[in-house]
């Protein structure tokens, strides 16, 4: 009977022995629980406070255990500047009005256009021209139709009738006679007319108007 009693007081005296160090244990595994997350915590801040310190540089680990650091292109400075950018055109572009003088003064009008391009050159009024295409016998050839027309009046005074023609070739002021009917009666009246007119230089030249 005393025997009986004493295993039950000792089973009484361990029971409480038991919980104390089960709650002991948890009390611990919770300080430790809690330890952890305050390290964590900890680190997670220095890491935030590095990166907003440094937003232009990323750390990579390699596999030797080396800290590389390479730096990121700051992208929000050129975003913010291009943006601004963006707006300031278009508050430009919705104020200018379509008659803005600036637009005015700067599209060319039609008076630049026109000085612009070269005057076409007005051909020379020639008195004594040639009408008739044919073979001629030439008997000079001048730059100015003056001095053609000057030849003209003198061989006119010994009888030989001429007129003034122009080529394609080089636009020089050609006194002709003729036109004769092929390029042989041409050549056989050089030597005649160019005794007669004193131009010792004659010789057959086809014309026709250009």
């Amino acid at each position: 009977m005393n025997r009986q009693k004493h295993m039950k007081n000792t089973d009484n005296v361990a029971r409480p022995t038991r919980e104390m160090q089960t709650g002991r244990m948890r009390l611990g595994v919770l300080i430790f629980i809690i330890f952890l997350l305050v390290i964590l915590l900890f680190v997670s801040f220095i890491w935030k406070s590095s990166a907003v310190s440094e937003p232009g540089k990323v750390k990579m680990i390699t596999s030797d255990s080396t800290s590389v650091f390479l730096t990121l292109p700051k992208t929000s400075a050129a975003t913010g500047s291009a943006v601004s950018t963006a707006k300031t055109l278009l508050l430009t572009s919705a104020t200018r009005s379509p008659t803005s003088p600036v637009s005015a003064e700067s599209s060319p009008g039609p008076a630049n256009v026109a000085s612009a391009v070269p005057a076409a050159v007005k051909p020379v009024p020639i008195p004594h021209a040639c009408q008739q295409a044919g073979w001629y016998v030439q008997l000079g050839a001048f730059g100015k139709v003056t001095m053609a027309e000057q030849l003209l009046q003198e061989v006119d005074k010994v009888g030989v009738k001429a007129c003034v023609g122009t080529l394609s070739v080089n636009h020089l002021f050609r006194v002709l006679v003729g036109p004769q009917s092929s390029k042989n009666e041409a050549g056989s009246a050089a030597t005649g007319i160019g005794k007669k007119s004193g131009q010792k230089g004659a010789y057959p030249q086809y014309w026709a108007t250009q």
